[in-house]
């Protein structure tokens, strides 16, 4: 089954969300640099 399209909107508040999670979980400068560049990441990084 193929995975729906998702509204922009929704899509943003989702991402808003999940990054919000993983900046209080790994703090902002871990999670800046695992977006920026993946080799910078010390460690994985994840919203859960």
């Amino acid at each position: 089954m193929p995975t729906p399209l998702v509204p922009a909107e929704a899509a943003d508040a989702v991402t808003v969300c999940l990054t919000r999670i993983a900046v209080a979980r790994h703090g902002f400068l871990p999670v800046m640099r695992a977006l920026s560049r993946r080799e910078r990441a010390a460690d994985p990084i994840a919203a859960f």
